[in-house]
């Protein structure tokens, strides 16, 4: 069973909402797979599907985890600017297709920086994201 850090989630919060929600989704997915046993047959019925959900939550944690922890405020910082000047780029210029295209285009590189401001958000508030601990392990 994971052991949470209420310390690093209730101090931590603002502008890692995400952060925080993926720790309390992975805690509570573990908690109901763990204690099975007082659940409906429904969620009985499902439970590799549930096991199978709860390891792609620590997987997710784990992925931003490792990709928050092996940059630095500088790179990330350089790598916002970036893709920020591309972005300025791709709506300035001049489009001969349809609009819908358009959209998805540019879509694409909002929500590429969006994810970039999401670790630079952490790396600003925390600087490191802890490994999960689980019962157990020291």
């Amino acid at each position: 069973m994971i052991e949470p850090d209420f310390d690093f989630i209730s101090q931590h919060t603002g502008h890692n909402d995400y952060l925080n929600s993926l720790i309390f989704k992975i805690l509570q997915l573990e908690h109901q797979v763990k204690n099975v046993e007082d659940k409906s047959w429904y969620f009985k019925s499902g439970i590799e599907s549930h096991r199978a959900k709860l390891d792609n939550l620590i997987n997710d944690y784990d992925s931003l985890r490792n990709s928050v922890n092996s940059s630095t405020i500088d790179e990330v910082k350089r790598l916002l600017k970036r893709k920020e000047k591309d972005l300025s780029k791709a709506e300035n210029r001049i489009w001969s297709g349809s609009r819908w295209m358009r959209s998805m285009y540019l879509s694409t590189f909002r929500s590429r920086i969006d994810i970039i401001k999401l670790h630079l958000n952490i790396k600003n508030d925390i600087a490191e994201i802890p490994k999960l601990k689980f019962f157990g392990e020291r």
